[in-house]
């Protein structure tokens, strides 16, 4: 994957709290996503640990949404990297990204 990025990398960012990212794809129906939208998450994931974004701290699925949590010290970061993951993988529009309220210590 190539292309110019705007972020610089978490190692030259000041370390925060540890917090918690929470990623949400919402999908039509009440059961399991799609196959598709099954195989995006799981390349979602596969990305945001490849670009360092954080440690995936856990998934599930149904109910409508598919959900991933990250736990980081660099929250702008792997907000702005699951953001543009998804953009390119075309759930965007259908995704939701934000810090989770319970803290994490660190």
């Amino acid at each position: 994957m190539t292309g110019n990025q705007n972020t610089p990398p978490p190692s030259s960012q000041p370390a925060g709290q540890r917090q918690r990212v929470h990623i949400r794809i919402t999908y039509a129906g009440k059961g399991q996503p799609g196959p598709k939208l099954a195989e995006r998450c799981e390349t979602l994931v596969d990305m945001l640990v490849e670009a360092d974004a954080g440690v995936i701290d856990g998934r599930k699925t149904g109910g409508g949404a598919a959900d991933v949590y990250v736990f980081t010290r660099f929250s702008k970061h792997t907000i702005e990297t699951a953001r543009r993951i998804a953009n390119e993988l075309g759930i965007g529009n259908r995704t939701t990204i934000k810090i989770s309220d319970s803290k994490v210590e660190g």
